[in-house]
């Protein structure tokens, strides 16, 4: 539910390390367009990835292909993206991502609101609406395990769908703006974005948030063959050039309360297996790209370098 404002400080800790940065707000989220007739699935956030590549004057698909970086829903659309377009990613970076949050995390006011059908769509909007606007100033209590919600065990206003942690809510989006917060950002989303509740709501439908999700399964192929040079049943011709090495990195905080780090490791070697994947672990929680930018870009582009 973050814009990529708040990723602004990643951005420039790349540029200033000699790279050339592409960020972009997914559909329906800081100023980007909510195409709200349609689903909010992996078929349409993979085509905003092609229409943002094709946006830019500056040709990012030809060999040795793009260095792709996913930060939480983005973490799990990169996957999808890389899945399907795996010739065209260098190297695949996920900061705390998306896409393996085991179903256990749902509460059942997440259920009731977004998959029951139970709820007519505009007393749903309007619950969801109140729901996931932060307060003003943070609570610094926390939550239960609801990874879209913090409930608690007495129905009391708390953050809502959108809540990361209190350290998410109230961390700063910019070192040149300390004054603005996550949770100012999400509730100017909620006020002033027409199109965002109904994009979150559908987000939450149909995007690839929870386990299990094919995507994962399809990548480790493509990763084996990687590494393996082609010797597998899928050949390197299928799937062309790409994901140097076979491995991605996945960048994981200690105490993220959204995408916890013990069952992401577990499920990600699950899915992809030991060889395919390299994880650092640094402290923060979900708000690490947004308070740790520097951290974090030294991890990615450390793995840029290995390889």
């Amino acid at each position: 539910s973050t814009p990529v404002i708040a990723l602004g400080d990643l951005g420039h800790e790349m540029v200033a390390r000699g790279y050339r940065v592409m960020m972009f707000d997914l559909f329906g989220r800081g100023y980007s367009d909510a195409p709200n007739d349609l689903a909010y699935d992996t078929r349409l956030f993979v085509t905003q990835f092609l229409l943002v590549l094709a946006s830019s004057g500056i040709s990012w698909t030809t060999a040795p292909g793009f260095h792709l970086v996913g930060y939480s829903l983005g973490g799990g659309l990169s996957v999808a993206f890389t899945r399907y377009f795996p010739h065209l990613v260098r190297s695949l970076s996920l900061v705390t991502p998306g896409g393996l949050i085991r179903q256990h995390h749902v509460g059942w006011l997440s259920w009731l609101y977004y998959n029951s059908g139970l709820l007519p769509e505009r007393l749903a909007k309007y619950l969801v609406r109140r729901r996931i606007r932060p307060e003003p100033k943070p609570a610094h209590a926390a939550g239960g395990s609801d990874i879209m919600a913090a409930e608690s065990e007495r129905i009391i206003k708390r953050d809502g769908d959108s809540n990361g942690g209190p350290g998410f809510n109230s961390a700063a989006i910019s070192k040149t703006r300390p004054h603005v917060t996550v949770s100012s950002v999400v509730a100017w989303q909620v006020d002033c974005h027409e199109g965002f509740v109904m994009a979150f709501m559908s987000t939450i439908r149909n995007a690839p948030i929870y386990a299990p999700q094919e995507d994962w399964k399809v990548l480790s192929k493509i990763l084996e063959v990687r590494r393996h040079d082609g010797k597998t049943h899928i050949s390197d011709a299928e799937f062309g050039a790409g994901l140097e090495g076979g491995k991605i990195l996945v960048v994981l905080g200690k105490s993220d309360g959204v995408i916890v780090m013990d069952e992401t490791i577990e499920d990600a070697k699950s899915v992809l297996g030991h060889d395919a994947i390299e994880f650092i672990i640094l402290e923060g929680g979900h708000e690490l790209p947004i308070t740790s930018s520097q951290s974090v870009a030294q991890s990615i582009e450390g793995f840029w370098k290995s390889k």
